[in-house]
Formats: structure tokens, C-alpha cells, sequence
């Protein structure tokens, strides 16, 4: 029982220096810490006051240089007036010398206008008496030049007088040619009419057997449409064929009573009778004219409707094809589109797709090199603790050691 009581307070004794030790061990620890970190804030100190030294250094030299820039600006701007004064009181020199001579040219400018102005009053005066000159002799010779124009007008119109009486002779003669002529010409012209009545009756039928055979293709209400206007235009042709008719039977009732009445007064015809005879041929001539130019016209417009006909159709089917190739045109654009449209779709979705793809592998990264840098503080927190745990069991087995030697010294 003693040996087992001895060999407990030994242990106790034993663990009581231990925690001693390790105290005392702390405490210097401790101490040793206390001492470095007043040394460090002493040295953080030191580099403080340096450093406000050093700032304070530059403040006090930044305040120098500037007070001496300032005294530098002042000397500048002292001199810079003085050279502002100096030039001012030149140019203020200068500018009265140029009045001077400003105001000596203005007084000869003005000794020059004055001498100008007299003259050119002069000169007006001279001119207004020429012109006042000319002008009475321009009035004596329009006078001269009135009186000469009237003689050698009286003098043309007596030999006007007697041409007109010779014209009017000649005008006779020369209207009775002109009847028979115009009678012989409207005889051939109206056989001209019947032979051209009946070459475009011929191809007015012509024409109408074609439009027939190439209707006959076409849909019922086109062909009924061009029946009809085929009718009309039989119609229209009869009926100018009548009156065309009528018309010559008109102008030969009428040329015979026209020769009837010419050899009735022909002994009495006169200058103004014949004026008028003429004037009448005249105006049937305007009135064949015209009728023949209502006819031109209205074959005219009957030809310019079937080509404007034509020209519709034409245009109407260029338009269709234009309208169908823009048509086309607007497909493929909105067709290139779309394409366009889904690959720069595909090509955002892959830059996504690649950006979350390179976001996920840097997160993985990053994760497993925390991974790895937890496990190795882990490594080595372990090693640390089993070394602290090494430590204290190689001290207490020294102990112990220690204790069994004096204990067997003790022996």
C-alpha cells in the first residue's frame, strides 16, 4: 500500500511539474510574444512618424516652390504691364500719326470730289444741250422723212388700185378653171372613197375572220364582248358607208346646181361675186377636208384603241410577271433571313453553351482546389496534432524514465 501510495504521489508529483512546466513554458511563451509585438508596434510607430515626417517635409517644400512659382508670376505679370504699357503708348503714337494722314487724304479726297463734282455738271450740262439738239433735228427730218412716205404711199396705192383691178380679172378667169378642176378632182375623189370603202371593208372582214378564229380560244364573255364590238363596227361601217353615199349624192346635186347657176351669171359676174365664189369653193374645200380628216381621225382612234388594247394586255402581263419575280424575290429574301436568323441562333446557343460549360469546368476547378487545400490543411493539422501528441508522450516517457532512475537511485 505505501509502494502504491508513493508511486501516486509521484505520479501527482510528476503531473504537477509537468503542468508547472508547461505554465512556466506558456508564460515565457507569452512574454516572448509581448516582447515581439512591442517591438513591432514600435517599429509601426517609427514608420509612422517617419512617414508624417516625410509628409510634413514635403508640404513644407510643395509651399516653397509654390511661393516661389507665385513671386516668379508676379515678376512675369509686373513686366508683362510695363511691356502692355509700352506697347499701348506706341500704338496710341501710331494711331495719331494715321489720323494725321487720314484727315489729309480726307481733305483732298474732298478737294478731288468737289473738282469732280463741277466737272461732271459741266459735262451734264453740255450733254443736255447736245441732246436738245439732236432732238430738234431728228423732229425737223421726221418731218421731212413723213412728208416724202406719204407721197410714195399714195403714189403705191394708186398702182395697188390698179393690180387689184388686174388680179380681179385674172381671178375670174382663173376661178372658172378652178371650178371645172375641183369638179373633175371631187368626181375622182369620190371614186377614191368607194375604192378605199371597199379595200377596208375587205380588211375590216379580213381582220374579222382572224379575230373570230383566234376568240373562238378564248372564254364566253370575251368572245360575246367581241361580237358585239365586231357588230358595232359592221354597224358603224354601214352607216358611214351611207352617209358617205348621201354626202356625194349631196355634192352632185349640189356641183349641178352650182354649174347651172355659173352659166346662169356669167355675164353678170363681178369682181365681189367671184370674191365670194371663191370663198364659198373654199369653205366646201375645208369642209371635204374636214370631213375627210373626222374620218382619218375616227380610224385613227378605232386603231389607236385596239393597240391601246394590246398594249394593255401587254402591260398587264408584264405587270403579273413583275409582281410574281418581286414576289419571288421576297420568298428568297425571307427564306436567307430565316437561315441567317437560325444560325446566329446557333451560334449564341454554342457561345452559351460554351461559356456554361467553361463557367461549370472553372467552378469544378475551384472546388476541387479547395478540395485539395482542405485535405492538406486536414494532412497537416493531423501531423501537427500527432506530433504535439509524439511530443508530450516522448516528454512524459522522459518523465518517467526520469522518475524511475531517481527512484531506483533512491533504492
Amino acid at each position: 500500500i505505501e509502494e502504491e501510495r508513493q508511486e501516486r504521489r509521484e505520479k501527482e508529483q510528476m503531473a504537477r511539474r509537468i503542468a508547472e512546466e508547461k505554465a512556466a513554458k506558456y508564460a515565457a511563451n507569452n512574454d516572448q510574444r509581448e516582447a515581439r509585438i512591442h517591438e513591432l508596434e514600435q517599429q509601426r510607430k517609427q514608420r509612422e512618424e517617419k512617414k508624417i515626417h516625410d509628409i510634413v517635409e514635403e508640404d513644407r517644400r510643395a509651399k516653397a516652390d509654390r511661393e516661389t512659382r507665385i513671386e516668379n508670376a508676379r515678376l512675369a505679370k509686373r513686366n508683362q504691364d510695363f511691356e502692355h504699357r509700352q506697347h499701348e503708348e506706341a500704338e496710341k503714337a501710331r494711331l495719331a500719326s494715321l489720323n494725321e494722314k487720314r484727315e489729309g487724304a480726307i481733305a483732298a479726297r474732298t478737294d478731288r470730289s468737289k473738282e469732280k463734282e463741277a466737272e461732271y455738271i459741266r459735262k451734264r450740262q453740255q450733254i443736255i444741250d447736245d441732246l436738245a439738239r439732236e432732238k430738234q433735228n431728228r423732229q425737223e427730218r421726221k418731218a421731212k422723212y413723213v412728208y416724202e412716205k406719204s407721197a410714195e404711199r399714195a403714189r403705191l396705192l394708186k398702182e395697188q388700185h390698179d393690180q387689184q383691178a388686174e388680179w380681179d380679172r385674172l381671178e375670174d378667169q382663173r376661178t372658172q378653171a378652178e371650178l371645172k378642176r375641183d369638179h373633175d378632182r371631187n368626181m375622182m375623189m369620190v371614186e377614191h372613197i368607194e375604192k378605199l370603202k371597199q379595200e377596208r371593208d375587205r380588211k375590216e372582214h379580213e381582220l374579222q375572220v382572224r379575230k373570230e378564229a383566234s376568240l373562238a380560244q378564248r372564254r364566253d364573255h370575251e368572245t360575246k364582248s367581241n361580237e358585239e364590238r365586231a357588230a358595232k363596227n359592221r354597224e358603224l361601217a354601214e352607216r358611214e358607208e351611207k352617209r358617205h353615199r348621201h354626202i356625194a349624192d349631196r355634192e352632185v346635186q349640189r356641183e349641178q346646181r352650182n354649174q347651172e347657176y355659173i352659166d346662169h351669171i356669167r355675164n353678170l359676174k363681178s369682181s365681189e361675186e367671184a370674191r365670194a365664189r371663191d370663198k364659198h369653193e373654199h369653205l366646201e374645200a375645208s369642209r371635204q377636208k374636214a370631213r375627210e380628216e373626222r374620218i382619218s381621225r375616227r380610224q385613227d382612234k378605232m386603231e389607236q384603241a385596239e393597240q391601246r388594247a394590246a398594249i394593255n394586255r401587254a402591260r398587264e402581263d408584264h405587270i403579273s410577271k413583275r409582281q410574281h419575280n418581286r414576289d419571288l424575290k421576297e420568298v428568297d429574301k425571307v427564306r436567307k433571313w430565316k437561315e441567317e436568323e437560325q444560325t446566329k441562333q446557333l451560334e449564341l446557343q454554342a457561345k452559351k453553351e460554351a461559356k456554361r460549360l467553361a463557367a461549370r469546368e472553372a467552378a469544378m476547378k475551384k472546388q476541387q482546389e479547395e478540395e485539395e487545400k482542405r485535405l492538406e490543411w486536414q494532412k497537416l493539422e493531423e501531423k501537427r496534432q500527432q506530433n504535439i501528441a509524439n511530443k508530450d508522450n516522448a516528454r512524459i516517457e522522459r518523465e518517467q524514465q526520469r522518475l524511475g532512475g531517481t527512484a531506483i537511485t533512491a533504492n
